[in-house]
């Protein structure tokens, strides 16, 4: 280390590196603090190391996230919690290893090997080629308005199904190559982009108005791969790769069947997915499977928002759209993997993404989203018995723990 690295060291702290990072939720996150308020001291954020004494904290906001840092018995440690959906709190780490076991486990009994033998493991690099988790907010239709709204059952597990690249026996090219029959998975490892033969390719995403959605712009500081979506097509460069003889379909569609029995089997086959392309990526090297998946699961909801027109589309996220108007697109039964059509034409609101009231004709509450508020300000939860009219807004509040 040279000196002046050495000394800024010693002046400086650096949270992401020397901390210990603990995911809270809300009730734990609350317990904590509380802890600190009695034994300790806030101070305003900072990273300077002598302002930190025993038990000195900072509180700070990072995107959905309320963060602790702190200095306790001569280590530092950054507590965090989304504040907007509790269920992600589950330590994802420790949801997706359980998740991953269970996958793994049924896998083996029915093939003799495990993931790795059957899709082959991939560089950190392929983390590139797996596609932002979009939303959009149409910000021009904060009133009152009809609207319809259709969701993908199990978006994400769903994609899933059918073939699934093999890293085995990979190909590498210089410039954008296309995938065909023998080789349909390519990654395009310069720009993030992905494609399979017949099915999707993420370069056709670029005709949307909503594109600056679907990628990665590298903002985020944790993200180490961000994607150039508008790179030249000669400066990029592809690797194909065939199909493996092994599929996931049918367990992820397992996962599914179970969520009658077990409340956490959505959570689970989401977080084993999850878990193949962890931060720390030495754990399941599978970013290859997570980036044909999810670009699967987001084509559907591209071609969605193509069909209804962009200019239509009020709120959409990777596994749901509203839109504006009163006509049906998606199927009346829901089953694994379908679009399905949740209402048509009735009264709506929307404030902000994942923040809207949708209301049935006889003045009842049909479906209300809350992200981001806890209850009433008179304490009454929020939810479709309480909620009374489009202006109900006005009166939600944040739990004062969480403010």
């Amino acid at each position: 280390m040279r000196l002046r690295d050495y000394i800024r060291s010693l002046q400086y702290i650096y949270w992401r590196r020397e901390a210990e990072k603990v995911l809270c939720t809300h009730s734990q996150f609350n317990s904590k603090l509380k802890k600190l308020r009695e034994v300790g001291y806030q101070i305003d954020y900072t990273t300077i190391r002598d302002k930190y004494k025993n038990n000195y904290y900072s509180i700070k906001y990072l995107g959905k996230h309320k963060n602790v840092f702190a200095y306790i018995d001569g280590k530092y440690y950054i507590y965090y919690t989304n504040t907007v959906d509790d269920t992600k709190n589950e330590h994802e780490e420790k949801l997706g290893e359980k998740a991953i076991k269970m996958l793994n486990k049924w896998f083996l009994k029915d093939n003799m090997i495990g993931l790795k033998r059957a899709f082959g493991y991939t560089e950190e690099k392929f983390k590139r080629c797996i596609p932002k988790n979009f939303s959009y907010y149409n910000e021009n239709y904060n009133k009152p308005l009809i609207t319809s709204g259709v969701d993908f059952s199990s978006a994400w597990p769903a994609s899933a199904q059918g073939r699934l690249p093999d890293a085995h026996d990979m190909k590498e090219y210089d410039g954008t190559v296309a995938p065909n029959e023998e080789y349909p998975f390519a990654f395009y490892i310069n720009s993030g982009h992905v494609a399979e033969y017949g099915v999707f390719d993420t370069h056709d995403w670029l005709i949307s108005k909503l594109s600056d959605g679907m990628f990665r712009d590298g903002k985020d500081k944790k993200d180490k791969f961000p994607q150039n979506q508008w790179l030249k097509p000669e400066e990029d460069k592809t690797i194909l790769m065939k199909a493996s003889k092994y599929e996931l379909g049918k367990y992820y569609k397992k996962f599914y069947d179970m969520r009658h029995d077990n409340p956490d089997a959505k959570l689970y086959a989401n977080a084993s997915l999850g878990y193949m392309h962890l931060y720390n990526y030495k754990q399941c090297m599978l970013a290859h499977i997570v980036a044909i998946v999810l670009a699967r699961a987001q084509q559907k909801t591209f071609e969605v928002l193509q069909e209804v027109g962009e200019m239509n589309v009020i709120h959409a996220v990777v596994d749901g759209v509203v839109y504006k108007g009163s006509y049906q697109i998606g199927e009346d039964t829901k089953y694994f993997g379908c679009l399905h059509q949740e209402w048509v034409g009735k009264m709506s609101r929307f404030r902000k993404t994942n923040q809207y009231i949708i209301m049935n004709s006889d003045g009842t509450c049909f479906k209300v989203i809350h992200g981001g508020y806890s209850c009433h300000k008179d304490g009454s939860p929020i939810n479709e018995d309480t909620v009374k009219s489009l202006k109900d807004f006005d009166n939600w509040v944040v739990k004062e723990e969480l403010e």
